[in-house]
């Protein structure tokens, strides 16, 4: 059941193992984003859609609802039509359906924001969760507390059993919903909507660059790249020095990543591709200087525990300090080697003409873009 397959965040390919560091920033900066998400509003339409599940399905198992939920994405995402960002749009068009659906790549979103409020780590687990306790409901019911129970949130049952409605947050909004709401949805959010998510990312990541963003109406569509809009938040007078540290270094860690993303795909392209020695050639005397910073502050920062990484970035970094460039290519080829599969070890196999992984890291900046922007664009 694809459903079930949480968790996971596809972005650019991680080559040379370094996703953990990126993501740990990017988890910091703006938490509950990931590189897969497209529109705010899922963030709300998913919750709509499991509430309606949970309070029509007669199904019994965690599989059958899991199911269900499916359908009904498939079925939104159809009425959706072709609006940019509608999750499976291309897929629709010749009868099929996503591997990954919206439900999988808004979970994490969902339970960061309280917007999908409960102690299961995953959807799976809170489903067995809520037909449980529908099921003890059921069983010590009288019929007119039965009828109430078709609704899977009855604040009074909920205080007596100790239930709470994962979905509550949303409550009200689905209440105000148009009866025909899946056959005509909107992937913009409304006013009411756009209020709530903002309110609810404020109150729950409240340390993080996200919630900033939101509390203080900061316009980063203004900023072409991470680059810029770290520099200027770290002259904000509202960031805490937690971010502007963190700042800091995500800078350097991207600036230090650079060279070594090129090298890896000059390698690959086996010295051919003049585009990629251009851009070597242009930053090849800047190595040592790239070089010049602390690991040890991230390392401890992000809580990073694999040795293999840091040995690596430790040797690496000491190579471009030295502008050794023999031994930071035997680096990047051995580090790569660990791979399944090792693309520098089947240049011919893989190297099609175009750039292979990471070019850049905006630790999900031009997402969270366009998600903010929605919300923004609907208060």
């Amino acid at each position: 059941m694809n459903v079930l397959r949480l968790g996971q965040e596809k972005g650019a390919l991680d080559e040379l193992g370094i996703g953990t560091i990126r993501d740990g920033f990017a988890n910091f900066f703006f938490p509950g984003t990931s590189t897969i998400q497209t529109r705010a509003k899922y963030f709300v339409l998913i919750p709509y859609i499991l509430r309606q599940v949970f309070i029509t399905t007669k199904a019994q198992t965690v599989e059958h609802v899991l199911r269900e939920i499916d359908e009904k994405e498939r079925y939104i995402a159809q009425q959706l039509g072709n609006h940019e960002g509608v999750i499976g749009r291309d897929r629709i068009r010749i009868g099929k359906w996503v591997v990954r659906p919206p439900v999988s790549i808004y979970w994490q979103g969902l339970k960061t924001f309280k917007l999908f409020d409960s102690n299961e780590s995953t959807l799976p687990e809170a489903i067995s969760h809520i037909l449980t306790e529908k099921q003890k409901r059921k069983n010590t019911s009288t019929i007119k507390q039965r009828q109430i129970d078709n609704d899977c949130h009855d604040d009074d049952d909920a205080g007596k059993s100790g239930y709470i409605d994962p979905l509550h947050v949303t409550t009200t909004l689905f209440a105000l919903l148009p009866t025909d709401w899946q056959e005509r949805p909107s992937i913009e959010l409304t006013h009411d909507e756009a209020q709530l998510l903002r309110y609810q990312i404020i109150n729950c990541v409240d340390k993080s660059l996200l919630a900033i963003i939101m509390k203080y109406n900061i316009n980063i569509q203004q900023y072409s790249s991470f680059d810029n809009f770290a520099e200027a938040m770290i002259q904000n007078n509202t960031i805490s020095n937690d971010v502007t540290g963190a700042l800091h270094m995500a800078i350097c860690f991207k600036n230090f990543m650079k060279p070594i993303f090129i090298r890896y795909n000059v390698l690959m392209s086996d010295f051919q591709n003049q585009n990629f020695l251009n851009d070597w050639e242009n930053i090849v005397t800047k190595l040592p200087e790239l070089a010049n910073f602390q690991f040890e502050p991230i390392f401890c920062f992000l809580k990073i525990k694999d040795n293999m990484q840091k040995h690596f970035l430790y040797e690496i970094q000491d190579a471009m300090k030295r502008s050794d460039l023999e031994r930071f290519d035997k680096i990047i080829t051995n580090r790569e080697r660990r791979k399944n599969p090792a693309k520098l070890q089947n240049k011919s196999k893989y190297y099609k003409g175009e750039w292979i992984g990471m070019r850049t890291l905006d630790y999900r900046f031009a997402d969270v873009q366009k998600i903010v922007s929605d919300i923004f664009n609907a208060l």
